[in-house]
């Protein structure tokens, strides 16, 4: 009794099963599975958490309005991770030292692996798509990559260069995934050139070195002005794209 659920990306559950938390909210009861009787959790606290807007799913008629008043008492904001780049250094700390500490356990000869001075570079630049999961992921597999790379008395360590290649590669792999699994019939060209436009415009940007906004457009073979009109068109979209300083400078 008492205690809190915890029911994650609930904006992905089904009308169905919304129908039967409706219900339990209301009722305040539940019965577990193979018995007859049902059980009071007055007082149980609901958590919730999604990745999508709810009040935009009770106007497209996915998310039932009834269960969001329900759930919606106190909404607790969390912007993205690319819109709070100050966290990463933080974040990058403490999943660090959670890794390490776990391949200890289950590594006899684990040596713990250090974060190099000029890594942070490439994490600051991603965008973060996935968020605070595919930092950990991508530093999950930093480490993993590093313990392989380790020379005889040195001590591992994540670099710019492994985080640039590992990030480069999630983007590749996650856009040729989406573009081949695309039905003939669903495609929209015009959509379809922004995505490999800009695909290609990030593995620039992170490829090469320090890049100015004219190697960039000669890299892709385009002129300036097609590039900043681009850059205008992926910031619009929410999108993010090379340093603005650069582009005012060459100006």
């Amino acid at each position: 009794k008492g205690g809190t659920v915890f029911l994650d990306e609930i904006g992905d559950m089904s009308v169905a099963l919304q129908t039967k938390l409706l219900r339990v909210l209301q009722e305040k009861k539940i019965r577990p599975v193979g018995s007859n009787k049902e059980n009071d959790i007055d007082s149980v606290r609901i958590v919730t958490a999604t990745h999508k807007s709810l009040s935009d799913g009770v106007a497209e008629g996915w998310f039932r309005e009834d269960l969001y008043y329900r759930l919606n008492v106190i909404e607790i904001y969390l912007p993205p991770l690319r819109e709070r780049k100050g966290d990463i250094g933080a974040l990058v700390e403490y999943f660090l030292a959670t890794i390490n500490a776990n391949m200890k356990k289950q590594i006899v000869d684990f040596q713990p692996v250090r974060f190099a001075d000029n890594a942070m570079q490439p994490l600051l630049k991603h965008h973060w798509p996935g968020n605070i999961r595919e930092l950990e992921n991508t530093l999950r597999r930093a480490v993993f990559f590093a313990q392989q790379a380790i020379s005889e008395n040195a001590t591992p360590s994540i670099t710019a260069c492994l985080l640039q290649d590992l990030i480069t590669k999630t983007i590749t792999k996650k856009a040729d995934d989406n573009w081949g699994e695309r039905s003939l019939s669903s495609v929209n060209m015009k959509d379809l050139v922004n995505e490999i436009q800009y695909h290609y415009y990030q593995r620039f940007l992170y490829e090469l070195p320090n890049p100015s906004r004219a190697q960039l457009a000669s890299s892709m073979k385009i002129t300036l002005p097609t590039l900043e009109k681009l850059e205008r068109k992926w910031e619009e979209n929410g999108l993010k794209t090379g340093n603005r300083q650069d582009r005012t400078r060459e100006r």
